[in-house]
């Protein structure tokens, strides 16, 4: 025989079914699942469109200069990043990340990054994610509300009392009722983007758009505990609905947008293209005036009155005097330029902890933030990026452009000068440049950068259904009195 808890629960369920309203959403929510799909499947091929174009850039580049210098930016060595399947389901931070990093002697600069063909609000495109925390935050609250003022009109709270089990109870029963409801509903949701994969031939991503479900769900049934709250403590039905319009309104539109400004606003920082900009001014500064000082030294160990070819000769065996100022001097400005690219690194990191941690303040921006990493197109994907970027950086400098194998020295002989090239050592073609590693996430890494929004949604899913059943229950009790 069936408990109380669980028939109840049943008959809450049964009548949230009923409700008609509940069908449009789900038909609108799986209208918007496809059209998101539909959307990132074209991002998708105009982003392989874009991706084969710059590897035939790369591919000329290399073609029609065999070898490199390192004396200025070498388009033969730029690392093309493959577009994001990803992006099909979730667009997260994946916009934000360039198309191709350019490799130069003042450090590494960012290329466009990929366009997507739509935005809305807060600079998205059409995805999961916007619609989950737009139409699916709506949803939501919708049902909180819609369940308890029809609780109100067909007087359950005081049919309740007649019935032979606790208040505790019947409010767990009601609230369960509409978490198993919503359930549902993501169920059928996902089924439906599930086959619009399929017939996209999309089927590797139906098992990461499954990866989603949990955390949409989460922050459904948090927004859900919070509009009955909302609905059982404000008596006035008018102001409870509009008080709910205003939840959904500051969690799920303005939310997100209003956490990554304010934290924009208290720790601001440069963008990524001047500080690029300030990078390369300063190294070529300090590279001009190494220069300057190498070649006056070399000058004056070059006796004015010999013959050109003479003094190029001479000038020729004297260059390893000066060598050791020339390695040192290209050390320091790298370091001035590393110096500088790491301070703003900094400022950029400070920022984003700041608006992780306010991102725990509504549960909309912690799902944005979680659907992002479980579908591999969030920040600490582009942390893997770049750290690979760095560590190419590293090698290329090493090899190349700490190591050039020609140095150009406007010599001053006298009251003269004199253009001259040293050769270091041979130039080096393409192929022998070290190669780009790419390193794949998997499905283990991802659930890891997720992890810690995910206990952040489940905290706020408890903390709002306890609140709820509190409420519920209070509410129940003031209709006995």
């Amino acid at each position: 025989m069936s408990s109380p808890l669980v028939l109840l629960t049943l008959d809450e369920l049964h009548r949230c079914l009923r409700a008609p309203w509940l069908l449009v959403g789900i038909i609108v929510l799986s209208v918007g699942g496809w059209t998101a799909i539909h959307i990132g499947e074209r991002d998708f091929a105009e982003q392989r469109n874009t991706y084969a174009e710059l590897l035939q850039v790369r591919l000329r580049a290399q073609l029609a200069i065999a070898v490199t210098t390192g004396r200025s930016a070498e388009p033969g060595l730029r690392v093309v990043r493959p577009p994001n399947p990803g992006i099909v389901l979730v667009q997260g931070s994946d916009r934000l990340l360039p198309a191709a990093w350019e490799f130069m002697p003042a450090g590494t600069e960012a290329l466009v990054p990929f366009a997507p063909a739509s935005r809305l609000l807060g600079g998205s495109s059409l995805d999961l994610e916007v619609l989950t925390r737009l139409a699916g935050g709506l949803l939501a609250i919708g049902l909180g509300l819609w369940a308890t003022l029809d609780d109100r009109r067909s007087r359950w709270l005081e049919a309740v009392q007649a019935l032979p089990v606790s208040s505790r109870t019947a409010s767990l029963a009601r609230l369960f009722g509409g978490m198993l409801t919503l359930a549902l509903v993501v169920a059928v949701w996902w089924a439906a983007m599930s086959l619009a994969l399929w017939s996209y031939e999309s089927r590797e991503l139906v098992g990461r758009l499954w990866l989603l479900a949990p955390a949409t769900l989460l922050s459904l049934q948090a927004l859900y505990g919070l509009a009955v709250v909302f609905a059982m403590t404000i008596r006035t039905q008018f102001v409870a609905a509009v008080s709910c319009m205003t939840l959904w309104t500051a969690v799920g539109v303005w939310g997100p947008t209003a956490i990554a400004v304010t934290a924009e606003l208290a720790l601001p920082t440069a963008p990524l293209m001047r500080m690029e900009r300030e990078r390369r001014q300063q190294y070529e500064d300090d590279f001009d005036q190494m220069r300057n000082s190498v070649a006056q030294h070399l000058g004056a160990r070059i006796p004015a009155n010999l013959s050109p070819p003479v003094q190029a000769e001479l000038a020729e065996r004297e260059f390893s005097s000066v060598e050791v100022e020339w390695q040192s001097g290209l050390a320091t400005a790298r370091k001035g330029a590393v110096e500088l690219e790491d301070a703003w690194r900094i400022s950029v990191q400070n920022q984003q902890r700041l608006a992780q941690s306010l991102a725990w303040l509504s549960p909309s921006t912690l799902a944005r933030e979680v659907l992002a990493e479980l579908a591999g197109t969030g920040r600490h994907e582009n942390e893997a990026w770049l750290r690979e970027i760095d560590a190419q950086t590293d090698r290329l400098n090493a090899a190349l452009f700490d190591n050039r194998p020609l140095v150009n020295l406007n010599v001053p002989i006298g009251r003269g000068g004199a253009a001259m090239m040293f050769t270091r050592h041979p130039p080096k073609k393409f192929a022998e440049m070290p190669l780009f590693e790419q390193t794949i996430r998997s499905t283990g890494s991802r659930l890891a950068s997720a992890a810690s929004g995910l206990v952040g949604l489940v905290v706020w899913c408890l903390a709002a259904i306890l609140c709820a059943h509190v409420a519920t229950v209070q509410t129940l009790h003031d209709s006995v009195d």
